[in-house]
Parts: C-alpha cells; sequence; structure tokens
C-alpha cells in the first residue's frame, strides 16, 4: 500500500528560494511536477491499486457477509467472527464499512497532498475524530450484552483521539506561550 501511496503523495516546494511560488512535486521524485502528464500515469496506478486494495477486497468481504442467509449461524460466526463479533446484529457491517472508511480517511489526510497545509491536516484530523466520534455515540453500534462497556469504550477512545487531535491544531494554530503549552500539557495528563 505505501508503494501506491508514494504514487500520489504530493508536497508543495518553493520554485525559487526567495519566491513566494509554490509548486506541488511528488514526494518520493521531486523533479516529477503533480498533476502534469508524467504524473497522472503514476496517479492512475496508484489510484487504481489503492481503490482495489483498500476498497476492492472489503467490497467483496461485504458482499460475501451480506449474501449470507444467517450471519448468526455457528458456521458463519466462525468463518467471519472477526468482522461481526462483539456487533449489535444490525450492525454486523460496522467493521467493513465505518471503521475502514475512518482508517482510510485518516490515511487519506495524512499521505496525500489534499490539505498542502500541516495545520489544515490536523484540523481535518479532529474534524474526522469528531464526526466519528458522533456517528459511533449516536448508533451505539457494539453488543449491549455488558451493559454497553464496548460502546463505552469505544467512545471515550474516539473521544481520547478527538481531544488530542483538537489541543495539538489549537496549539500549533494560536502558538500560545511556553507557559500555556505547560499547562494544557499538565491538563491533559491529569
Amino acid at each position: 500500500m505505501s508503494q501506491f501511496m508514494q504514487m500520489i503523495r504530493c508536497i508543495s516546494v518553493r520554485e525559487d528560494r526567495d519566491g513566494p511560488v509554490m509548486v506541488q512535486r511528488l514526494h518520493a521524485h521531486p523533479d516529477v511536477e503533480c498533476w502534469q502528464e508524467e504524473h497522472m500515469t503514476l496517479f492512475t496506478i496508484g489510484a487504481t491499486g489503492l481503490v482495489l486494495w483498500c476498497f476492492g477486497i472489503p467490497l467483496a468481504l461485504f458482499l460475501r457477509i451480506w449474501a449470507l442467509r444467517d450471519r448468526q449461524e455457528p458456521e458463519n460466526r466462525r468463518l467471519f467472527g472477526y468482522f461481526i463479533e462483539g456487533l449489535e446484529p444490525r450492525f454486523w457491517y460496522w467493521e467493513l464499512v465505518v471503521k475502514r472508511l475512518d482508517i482510510g480517511l485518516m490515511l487519506l489526510i495524512a499521505s496525500t497532498s489534499i490539505a498542502t497545509d500541516d495545520k489544515a491536516k490536523l484540523l481535518l484530523f479532529a474534524l474526522n475524530s469528531g464526526i466519528q466520534l458522533a456517528v459511533t455515540a449516536w448508533l451505539k453500534p457494539y453488543s449491549n450484552s455488558q451493559a454497553e462497556v464496548l460502546d463505552f469504550l469505544e467512545c471515550l477512545l474516539l473521544g481520547a483521539r478527538f481531544v488530542l487531535f483538537t489541543t495539538v491544531t489549537m496549539l500549533l494554530i494560536f502558538f500560545p506561550s511556553r507557559e500555556s503549552i505547560w499547562a494544557w500539557s499538565a491538563t491533559c495528563l491529569a
């Protein structure tokens, strides 16, 4: 997967050392300018590989499980239990669709030039984390057999991820004084 990502990931590079003109260049090969003819071939190969790997295989597995008559049957639970165990029966798709989409979006933000500025990437990380937290808290997809402890833990962990990205983003964007950073750090650790 990392080989495919190298065909897509672009970085902003100054055209002149002192000039304000920024050009998107391929991270793995800075001599290739992004979104030009030479890069489009690499982009097509990389995007096709990523779509097949990240969406094709999970989609095939989703369709295979979806076609089952009884997903709760012991033989089906033995074959596909990794993906459906611990979830409410109506949310059997959660690991294959929602969690894979979450991971895919985080990788897309981190590894591509969807946002050229690092601060914008952090904002997108926080936004994605907040959306994932809200959807999980609203739907509560995990099994209720243990007093909703799985839903609680998932929301707790997603909340920690959201707070982490939001705090780091705020600290980098507003660049507060050293004392404020120490206060934030102590608060987060407490």
